[in-house]
């Protein structure tokens, strides 16, 4: 089994996702930037699990297009699996993503 990778952001990845167009994954990770606030507006408040696996499930697939491995790990283990989890478990999930996509914000760039 591969090791997990453990970057916020991988610009490699980002670049693969892209065919290796730089100005492409350049432009993805702006716009997904540009939209973490409503999406830490939505994790933080709503409470309908279809609801918040539908956001679970569309950071999954942008993840993978902005390189953002740990991210996905953690989307991925989620995807799918948020109504078997407690209130309690359900918010504690939403607070860690939460923590990465600021942390994916106030990087704002891949390192080069």
């Amino acid at each position: 089994m591969p090791a997990e990778n453990t970057k916020l952001l991988d610009k490699q990845a980002a670049l693969q996702a892209s065919n290796q167009n730089k100005e492409l994954a350049q432009k993805l990770l702006q716009l997904f930037i540009q939209q973490i606030e409503v999406y830490i507006e939505t994790l933080s408040s709503e409470h309908d699990i279809p609801t918040l696996q539908h956001i679970v499930h569309k950071l999954n697939g942008a993840s993978q297009y902005i390189g953002a491995p740990l991210l996905k790990q953690k989307l991925t283990r989620l995807d799918g699996h948020l109504h078997t989890l407690t209130d309690a478990e359900r918010r504690a999930q939403m607070c860690q993503l939460i923590e990465l996509l600021v942390q994916i914000k106030h990087l704002g760039k891949y390192d080069d």
